[in-house]
């Protein structure tokens, strides 16, 4: 396993990407567009769009690469699955005003992409937290994978599955 990034990064309006650094920011239904899951958008190749608890200011975030399928830690309240085509040589993960986005290097390629958070209602309450220490904290698991449906694996706040209702199959 490689780890990626382990950082704070900051969010806006509940979200944050993983992109090319040339790409856009994506509002949101489109990134959903025929998933079952409204935390983890990867209907756009490239592109994944990552929604948080906490609203506005810095979260927890850990990227990590495997080789296979990691072992699913229990420590992740709110878990979901995609599959997901890294199609750019460099990507950068931020929040839609990040002014200072962080660089990932994880090689172009096919991937399951498992996306954890742990804190999400508590970050969601707040609404705000300047992250010292964060109030949610998400993992990025990639590993090598053909395509399959997205599914959610485990859902146990109220944010969470607020989401998946928001922004199922849009």
């Amino acid at each position: 396993m490689e780890i990626l990034l382990d950082q704070l990064v900051e969010v806006s309006y509940g979200r944050m990407q993983l992109a090319a650094p040339e790409a856009g920011f994506v509002a949101g239904e489109e990134a959903f567009r025929g998933l079952a899951n409204g935390m983890c958008g990867a209907a756009m190749p490239g592109f994944l769009l990552l929604r948080t608890g906490l609203r506005h200011g810095d979260v927890g975030l850990r990227i990590e690469l495997h080789d296979a399928e990691p072992t699913l830690d229990r420590d992740w309240e709110d878990v979901v699955e995609v599959s997901w085509a890294s199609i750019a040589p460099s990507l950068l993960v931020r929040g839609p005003d990040d002014v200072d986005p962080e660089p990932v290097a994880l090689p172009p390629g096919g991937y399951r992409v498992r996306f954890g958070g742990a804190g999400m209602q508590e970050g969601f309450d707040e609404e705000s937290s300047d992250g010292e220490p964060p109030l949610d904290r998400y993992l990025l698991a990639f590993w090598p994978a053909p395509a399959a449906a997205d599914r959610i694996v485990r859902t146990t706040s109220a944010v969470a599955a607020r989401h998946h209702r928001t922004f199922r199959n849009t």
